[in-house]
């Protein structure tokens, strides 16, 4: 039994390149995450990873959502934070979406293409009181 207790955090992946399959698995197989939704600009890669994470799933997954825009995957209920796992080109504008719209917001590596964006994103990340973790 564990020592707590706690609803899942829900979490949404925006993104699927990369590292983004361990990601997924991760969540997939952690009891203190409900994965809740994806967007990725492919679509079908989007599903087919969603698919395949799900099959060997130890968890319930109905309901995870394969969202056809940024937009809908932040409204999705009960979700708290998004894993961005996008290249770092235009990451920004995804940071300041996702902080904006009060969600916690995981960031891949590298942060930024520079010194001066890694300190916008912080700063965005500061100004909305969000979380942010690279």
């Amino acid at each position: 039994m564990a020592w707590f207790r706690h609803d899942p955090i829900g979490v949404g992946l925006l993104g699927l390149r990369g590292y983004a399959h361990l990601h997924m698995d991760a969540l997939v197989r952690t009891r203190s995450t409900a994965l809740l939704g994806v967007y990725d600009a492919d679509g079908a890669l989007a599903r087919e990873m969603v698919k395949d994470s799900l099959k060997d799933s130890p968890k319930d997954y109905p309901d995870v959502r394969v969202c056809d825009s940024v937009g809908e995957l932040l409204r999705i209920p009960g979700m708290r934070a998004v894993e961005v796992n996008t290249s770092a080109d235009g990451r920004l504008e995804l940071v300041e979406r996702v902080t904006r719209a009060g969600k916690a917001a995981s960031v891949s590596m590298p942060l930024a293409t520079s010194l001066d964006e890694a300190d916008r994103i912080i700063a965005e990340a500061k100004s909305a009181q969000a979380p942010l973790r690279v």
